[in-house]
């Protein structure tokens, strides 16, 4: 598993967020609710728009094999509030052909890397976030993860957080 950063600063390229582009159409829950579904694919419907969404300000974690094919990826942006700081995971997605060769757990010790790097600069405290549907399995890997349920959101949703610490992804 080969493993890279893209944002504002380090650009992807345009193969590369197509592929991006496709697995998360092709991966997306059917749990979310019609309207919200059709925006997040329209923001993320082909390369150009992965690519803008690393210009306005998202972070992708990418897991590719050796011959550049996307295994799986993660998107993360940064809520900054009054008191506290909190790197969300906004989408984990593992293409079905790599799924049980742990790169899940690859691409969120990558996340928690880079969250660790912006502690290091932040005045303000720093945690993990993400928000999950009630009903997806893998709300059972984030709670392994460390990550405890907060209160539900909108859309069925539940927010799920932990703080960054040691510990292992």
């Amino acid at each position: 598993i080969l493993l890279n950063t893209y944002n504002a600063e380090n650009e992807m390229s345009i193969a590369m967020a197509g592929q991006i582009a496709d697995l998360f159409a092709a991966s997306y829950p059917q749990a979310h609710q019609y309207p919200e579904r059709d925006r997040d694919i329209k923001e993320r419907e082909d390369a150009e728009s992965i690519c803008r969404q690393c210009r306005d300000g998202k972070t992708y974690f990418v897991a590719t094999d050796n011959q550049q094919n996307v295994m799986g990826f993660l998107e993360s942006s940064v809520v900054v509030m009054e008191d506290r700081c909190v790197v969300m995971m906004n989408w984990l997605m593992v293409d079905e052909a790599y799924r049980g060769q742990k790169v899940s757990t690859a691409l969120h010790k990558q996340f928690i890397a880079y969250a660790k790097s912006l502690a290091e600069k932040s005045a303000l405290p720093v945690y993990l976030g993400l928000n999950v549907n009630r009903e997806n399995p893998a709300m059972t890997v984030y709670e392994k993860w460390g990550y405890e349920k907060g209160p539900e959101v909108s859309g069925g949703k539940v927010f799920m957080y932990r703080a960054i610490g040691d510990e292992e992804a």
